[in-house]
């Protein structure tokens, strides 16, 4: 059986009925589930690995919250689309008490094993996945999300000036510009000139 169909039966027999409990829809064509709530938009995304083969399927998944409001904040303050809406995104293994650690779940066609892989799955979605995008329903949540990851800095800066955090933005981004002239990283002309750009709007 190829990966795809190995994956999307075993999602359809053992997950997507309890999720869609949850209010999740699930797309077969995307590998997703996505459930609204206002300005925002859970996803659960699944990927294969490009080692799979005929009879084996290795994946995982990926959870976000997107955010309406964001798009639309953005869009008036610079006149054009943000590159994403990611109120928060993450691998599933770097979600706090994922079962597994750096390696995805595997399938085999094997009735009993794969039953044994959707469990666990399934566990991890209800008890750590979905309390994930749960606590993180508003832009202030975002922000912190990503100071918390010490990533995407510039994305916490948009989100803590869009919910009025324009002291914390400020010193956040003043401290940013530091670290990439120390680390040498100013050299990404680019990058560095699209930061200076953001900062002196929301600052100036």
């Amino acid at each position: 059986m190829e990966p795809k169909t190995l994956l999307v039966q075993a999602l359809e027999r053992n997950v997507v009925p309890v999720l869609m409990q949850y209010n999740f829809v699930w797309s077969r064509s995307g590998m997703r589930f996505k459930r609204t709530r206002g300005d925002f938009t859970d996803e659960v995304k699944f990927h294969r690995s490009t080692l799979n083969q005929r009879g084996r399927c290795e994946f995982w998944s990926s959870w976000s919250v997107r955010s309406k409001a964001f798009r639309s904040w953005y869009r008036k303050v610079w006149s054009r689309a943000p590159t994403d809406d990611f109120n928060v995104a993450t691998s599933d293994w770097l979600i706090p008490g994922w079962p597994r650690s750096g390696e995805g779940f595997l399938l085999t066609g094997d009735a009993a094993h794969d039953a044994k892989e959707t469990t666990t799955l399934l566990r991890a979605a209800i008890t750590l996945g979905i309390p994930f995008v749960d606590c993180h329903l508003t832009v202030l949540d975002g922000a912190n999300f990503w100071l918390s990851r010490k990533a995407r800095l510039d994305r916490a800066i948009d989100l803590l000036v869009m919910c009025g955090q324009t002291d914390r933005a400020k010193q956040l981004s003043e401290q940013r510009k530091y670290e990439v002239i120390q680390e040498g990283l100013a050299d990404d002309t680019a990058w560095f000139s699209e930061f200076n750009r953001a900062t002196s709007r929301y600052f100036t």
